[in-house]
């Protein structure tokens, strides 16, 4: 250990300080030490306090040489001090990832190799949680191995190691050019447990945070019931593979299997409209494509190449795409290149490829053609029935006259109630004109009677009916009860 220290940039009086008088003697107490304990360190060599031994004294009491003098410390630079800390990381990092290491491994090189690392772990911030799909389970999984892949634990290691499947680290010969980087490597290789079967306090911690984590996510949804049983003991990876062992078992997985099959043959493409482009259909295709790959960890076959480009093919039910379907048929490299076929289908639509089917509109669409001003046209064809009024205003004026030529033929007068009108309501539309009538008889009826009523009360009052006037039939202007009455004589 002085001669680590020694290699790291301290001097030969400071490295043996560090191991004699601070016991920093071991990788052991090496790893334990954090950034501003090394500090602390570094400033204790430098100006320790206290008395040392005077290298001088001078056996003869004449000479008046103390045997002790004021301790004036050690120099350290701080070019060592930063390698110090480095080498601590390193330390730690090498614990963390269960490899065998031995003093002589901590050379200067080595710890060069983690500075990233380092200042990445430093600088790092915990993700935004990820949302539970309840429809998508494999989704879901991959969603919180990203998140517990990317948060990091108590001692800076990803909290996937807690979940992964394995508690067992992968037996030597185990090359760290196994993976793709150093999370990855710590995922896999962090330990769970000491050397004599303990569980490490490190690792409980960790656990009790992947606890609290799911909590949050799981706790207002279905799925929480399944996680209640390690509520207690708040172990987050028996809630995660309670989770897992529900909605990714045999008998799930098989049930979801079959709902995404089901789904890529029964959605179609019609044509493009507003709310279903070709880009909608192939991304139904690509996410049930994402389900079923997600299940072949848990049992699935999968689904390949070929079955894909059928099932999107099956689901084109428009003939202007015809020639592009062809085209794939006719290619065996095609039938065999999901990506490539949908390419190919998307360069024939943006280069002016039609489909059969309009547009969607804001509006309803109708059956009605403009109106171009030609009475003459064939196409002015129309069916001799009823019309609403609505229905009426969308004619144009040849269908228009051609109706009422029809309506002519047949006796029709306007303003009649029409037979097809009465076929139409069901006799509704004689009930309701036998209803007017009945009414526009009792109208006529009541004007009589007040027609009669005034006659009579202008013929035996005191004032006489103005002749000249004209008689209203319908008028109340000699209604009695509106009328100011004459006082008649009291004999």
């Amino acid at each position: 250990m002085n001669d680590v220290y020694v290699g790291l940039g301290f001097t030969a009086n400071a490295a043996l300080k560090m191991v004699t008088q601070q016991g920093i003697d071991s990788l052991e107490e090496l790893r334990e030490l954090d950034d501003k304990e090394v500090e602390n360190l570094c400033r204790v060599l430098r100006k320790p306090g206290g008395f040392m031994p005077n290298p001088n004294a001078d056996p003869d009491p004449a000479m008046n040489q103390p045997a002790e003098i004021f301790d004036p410390g050690t120099q350290v630079s701080s070019r060592a001090e930063n390698l110090l800390k480095q080498a601590c990381f390193w330390a730690r990092n090498r614990h963390r990832l269960s490899r065998v290491t031995v003093p002589g491994d901590l050379v200067l090189a080595a710890v060069r190799t983690i500075t990233s690392l380092r200042k990445s772990e430093l600088a790092h911030k915990d993700p935004d949680p990820p949302t539970i799909n309840e429809l998508n389970w494999p989704k879901t999984f991959e969603a919180l191995e990203e998140y517990f892949s990317s948060y990091l634990g108590e001692s800076g290691i990803p909290l996937a190691y807690v979940t992964r499947p394995d508690v067992n680290i992968p037996a030597d010969p185990d090359p760290s050019a196994n993976y793709a980087n150093v999370r990855a490597e710590m995922i896999s290789r962090a330990p769970h447990d000491d050397e004599v079967g303990n569980p490490l306090p490190t690792y409980l911690t960790d656990r009790g945070k992947v606890w609290e984590l799911l909590a949050i996510l799981c706790r207002e949804k279905p799925c929480w019931s399944y996680m209640k049983p390690a509520q207690r003991s708040k172990d987050g990876r028996q809630g995660y593979l309670a989770l897992e062992a529900h909605y990714l078992g045999p008998n799930n997985v098989d049930n979801m299997a079959s709902s995404a099959e089901r789904k890529l043959k029964n959605t179609t493409y019609l044509g493009e409209k507003r709310r279903w482009t070709f880009e909608n259909f192939v991304q139904v295709h690509v996410d049930q494509h994402a389900i079923l790959a997600g299940l072949v960890d848990h049992g699935y076959s999968g689904i390949d190449e070929r079955s894909k480009v059928r099932h999107l093919m099956d689901g084109i039910k428009t003939r202007d795409l015809i020639s592009v379907q062809l085209t794939i048929m006719a290619s065996a490299e095609l039938r065999s290149d999901f990506t490539g076929c949908v390419r190919l289908y998307k360069d024939f639509l943006a280069q002016g490829g039609k489909t059969d089917m309009h547009r969607e509109l804001q509006i309803s669409e109708t059956g009605v053609r403009p109106d171009d001003g030609d009475e003459d046209d064939d196409d002015d064809e129309v069916e001799d029935r009823y019309y609403s009024s609505n229905e009426y205003q969308r004619l144009n004026n040849g269908q228009k006259l051609s109706l009422q030529k029809k309506r002519e033929g047949r006796g029709h007068k306007p303003g009649d109630m029409s037979s097809k009108k009465r076929q139409k309501t069901g006799g509704q539309g004689e009930k309701k004109g036998g209803a007017m009538a009945k009414m526009a008889r009792q109208v006529a009826k009541l004007t009589a009677m007040f027609a009669a009523r005034n006659d009579s009360d202008n013929a035996g009052g005191d004032e006489p009916m103005d002749t000249d006037e004209p008689q209203d039939a319908t008028a109340n202007r000699h209604n009695p009860a509106l009328t100011r009455q004459g006082r008649r004589s009291s004999h």
